[in-house]
């Protein structure tokens, strides 16, 4: 799914216990993401709500000409 105020409700609707041992992983290309911007602390919230994890894939886009 796209990232922003979709991941941030989505992450408000789930309810306690929706994925035991759930992997949440934010892959979109970023290089950096603290849990003080929307989309990680939603990529927390998630796991955390799974019960599960949180990981960050830090892998920039290259895209040649």
């Amino acid at each position: 799914m796209s990232w922003g105020r979709t991941t941030a409700h989505l992450a408000q609707h789930l309810g306690s216990g929706w994925d035991p041992d759930v992997v949440v992983a934010q892959t979109n290309g970023g290089v950096a993401v603290t849990r003080n911007d929307l989309v990680g602390r939603s990529v927390v919230r998630m796991a955390e709500l799974g019960p599960g994890r949180s990981l960050t894939l830090q892998a920039p886009t290259i895209v040649g000409s």
